[in-house]
């Protein structure tokens, strides 16, 4: 900034002082530029950090240990599948339900088409009636 010197806002027609000086204004905005190329530099780390993890997490699934998958699907027809005594889970019972795509390590409670709680609703494609 070329001016040197206190800075004054303005309200209507009413000038105030901002208790700052163009030199404050000219170190906050180089401030502002510093920590704007840190955050981009620590974001580049952030995305491979979560990168690794994701790998980390495709890994857990291929050791999951289970007895059975059931293919089957909710009341309202999303194809679910049920994981018996799973090794990856946190119900009593060991079940865990996943949607049948790649990434299969992930478990649900409801489902993302009605929002019903899954376990309520599961049937298995096996199931006459």
């Amino acid at each position: 900034m070329e001016y040197k010197g206190k800075l004054y806002g303005k309200i209507g027609n009413k000038y105030f002082d901002t208790s700052h000086t163009a030199e404050d204004w000219d170190k906050l905005t180089s401030r502002v530029k510093e920590l704007e190329q840190k955050l981009q530099a620590s974001n580049t780390d952030l995305l491979h950090d979560v990168n690794q993890r994701l790998k980390r997490r495709q890994l857990v699934d291929r050791m999951e240990q289970y007895s059975e998958i059931i293919e089957g699907k909710c009341k309202c027809g999303e194809k679910v599948n049920k994981v018996l005594n799973s090794s990856c889970t946190g119900w009593k019972n060991g079940d865990r339900y996943h949607y049948p795509n790649n990434n299969t390590a992930w478990c649900i409670f409801r489902c993302k088409n009605c929002g019903d709680v899954i376990h309520e609703t599961f049937t298995s494609n096996n199931d006459v009636g």
